[in-house]
């Protein structure tokens, strides 16, 4: 009988104790409620505020391939409106005319003056008429001596200048050599002449004087 109620007071002890801890836990419970309550708030305000903003970008997103689809778009209109491209002609090969060398003028060789270097006639001749010989040397590069004067300075009659060609008396070279002339006199008197020599270019020589005593 003792042990009876010794098993019943234990067991009694055992319920008591857990009945307690129950207690204990549902106190805590109702204690920690308020706390998980705020956290869950708390989380969901967060989930709330990241699907706001992912959902923000996606409509940005949006709207911006859209408007590249609407510019895509007016692009490949304004390319359907325009002209078909034309493909680029052939042209046609350009000759060009050689341009002409420029001509250059002619170049004229320099002319040179003959020179008389002398004058050989008799220093007395007879008043007769009789014709006398006299011989002027000369040099001349060009050799194109074709006139010779023969003019009177002094003189007691007039006497008119005397020219020819020379060519016909000439004795060495046309560039070296002597040319002849006939000269007399009809009255007595003295006479002095000049000789100048002329080329074809119009060149003409210096002058050299001689005289003559008509008696």
């Amino acid at each position: 009988m003792i042990h009876e109620r010794q098993r019943l007071l234990r067991s009694g002890g055992r319920t008591a104790l857990v009945a307690l801890a129950l207690l204990v836990i549902l106190s805590c419970t109702e204690i920690l409620q308020p706390f998980y309550d705020e956290e869950e708030q708390d989380y969901r305000s967060t989930q709330g505020a990241l699907e706001l903003t992912h959902l923000a970008n996606y409509f940005q997103t949006a709207t911006a391939l859209s408007a590249q689809v609407t510019q895509l778009r007016m692009t490949e209109t304004a390319l359907a409106a325009a002209p078909p491209i034309q493909p680029p002609q052939a042209l046609a090969p350009q000759i060009e005319a050689p341009v002409p060398a420029p001509q250059q003028a002619p170049q004229v060789a320099a002319s040179s003056p003959p020179i008389i270097t002398r004058v050989d006639f008799p220093s007395s001749i007879p008043s007769n008429g009789t014709k006398f010989t006299g011989w002027v040397s000369f040099k001349d590069p060009d050799g194109d001596v074709n006139l010779i004067r023969i003019h009177v300075l002094r003189s007691v009659s007039s006497i008119p200048d005397y020219e020819h060609d020379p060519n016909h008396m000439l004795q060495g070279t046309p560039t070296d050599g002597q040319f002849g002339f006939q000269f007399w006199c009809g009255s007595k008197q003295e006479i002095t002449s000049q000789v100048t020599l002329f080329d074809l270019a119009g060149n003409s020589s210096n002058t050299m004087e001689f005289t003559v005593e008509c008696y």
